[in-house]
This record gives structure tokens, C-alpha cells and sequence, in this order.
């Protein structure tokens, strides 16, 4: 079945993120130079950057999640000034859903949880001021820590470096 590849489309964008991310630190033993794993003639990172609003288009918590996906490979590229625009704009777009939505979810706390940790970490890679600060997140409330999915066993990836 064919899939629209439009900026409507937030699943796609997540699915396409998170193959670009894992396709990256899944060739790390291949060494560098070795080439982005493509579909249709886009990389996996290009095909969710295209299904991603531009800034005056209309985004959903899928678009964010995207956007911290792609956040966490260009750390781990070591390119950290377009980690440092997209998380700015993860930040802003999930402000934006956050002033609409009366009551989030679990997973928009997480996000927003997530958006001040990657938010933080690039700044201060950048030694630049961070958009957000502990307050933003904790005026919202946080995650419980009792759920089941917060204490399954996680394994960490091989051989990840986040220098430059």
C-alpha cells in the first residue's frame, strides 16, 4: 500500500527518524564513510525532515518526536548546530501543542521531559543559553515512576561517542 509522504503525516515521520537513528549506530562497526541507508531515493533522515511542518505549518507530537530522534543522531554525528535548531524547534512546536492542551498526556510530559534534557545538553555543548529551564517541565507535573514500561530493563548501544 502506497504512503503519503506529506508534512500531515507524524507516524511516518517517527518510523523514518527512528530508522535514520538506529541505521546510524547500526553501521558505527561498518566505519565512516559508509552511506546512509536509503528508501526511494531519500535517506531515512531526509524522508522525516520532508514529513515535517516547516515553522508556520501545523505540527503534531509526532513531528517532535521526530525532531528528537534526528536530535539524537546529529549529536552522535557530532553536528551539533542542527541538533541546536531542531531541538529549538521540538521546544517551540511542543510549547505550542502544550498551550492547547488542558490536560497532556504521559507522552507529551515525556517529550517536554526529554525536549529539556536533549535542549540542555546541546547548549551546553554549544555554550549557548538553553531555551528551557527545570521550571517549564516541572510546572506541567511529571512522569510516574511506577508504571511498568519506567522500570524495564534497558541495554545501552555499543561503542556510542558523542565527541566531536
Amino acid at each position: 500500500e502506497y504512503v503519503e509522504v506529506d508534512q500531515s503525516n507524524a507516524d511516518l515521520a517517527v518510523l523514518a527518524a527512528a530508522l535514520a537513528y538506529a541505521s546510524h549506530y547500526s553501521r558505527g562497526a561498518s566505519g565512516p564513510g559508509h552511506p546512509d541507508l536509503r528508501l526511494g531515493g531519500l535517506t531515512f533522515a531526509q524522508l522525516s525532515r520532508k514529513c515535517i511542518p516547516s515553522s508556520d505549518g501545523i505540527f503534531k507530537l509526532g513531528h517532535i518526536q521526530a525532531l528528537l530522534l534526528l536530535v539524537l543522531r546529529d549529536m552522535g554525528k557530532g553536528d551539533w548546530n542542527p541538533a541546536w535548531r531542531s531541538v529549538g524547534l521540538a521546544v517551540r512546536a511542543l510549547q505550542e501543542i502544550l498551550d492547547e492542551t488542558p490536560e497532556p498526556s504521559k507522552d507529551h510530559l515525556a517529550t517536554q521531559q526529554l525536549c529539556l534534557i536533549l535542549d540542555t545538553v546541546v547548549a551546553l555543548r554549544l555554550a549557548r543559553q538553553p531555551q528551557l529551564c527545570a521550571l517549564d517541565v516541572t510546572s506541567r507535573g511529571f512522569l510516574s515512576e511506577d508504571g511498568h514500561e519506567e522500570w524495564e530493563p534497558w541495554a545501552a548501544a555499543e561503542n556510542v561517542s558523542f565527541h566531536s
